[in-house]
């Protein structure tokens, strides 16, 4: 096994993304401090706006998030009065 000194590890690619990681979010909430969304949150809201309205498929196509997760994300925002969710009259599920 490789041995690095911490000094070391502070330059290693792993250590610099989660480095980079942490600061993207603490701008994220100080920028979005008045909304509170999470992340998730954020990114289908942003789509929303940029798409207009959207089928839950579509939407995690759009945003790279499989479609349960756009599902939970999507009911959250729903229940914070953010969106509203209409069923499509010709899907049958």
């Amino acid at each position: 096994m490789t041995r690095f000194p911490l000094s070391e590890a502070y330059d290693l690619p792993g250590n610099l993304l989660r480095r980079c990681h942490q600061i993207s979010v603490a701008i994220f909430l100080r920028k979005c401090e008045a909304l509170k969304p999470t992340q998730l949150q954020y990114i289908i809201l942003s789509a929303l706006e940029e798409m207009g309205t959207s089928d839950q498929i579509t939407l995690g196509g759009y945003t790279a998030l499989d479609r349960n997760t756009v599902a939970v994300v999507v009911r959250k925002l729903e229940e914070r009065g953010l969106v509203s969710r209409h069923r499509n009259p010709e899907d049958r599920r």
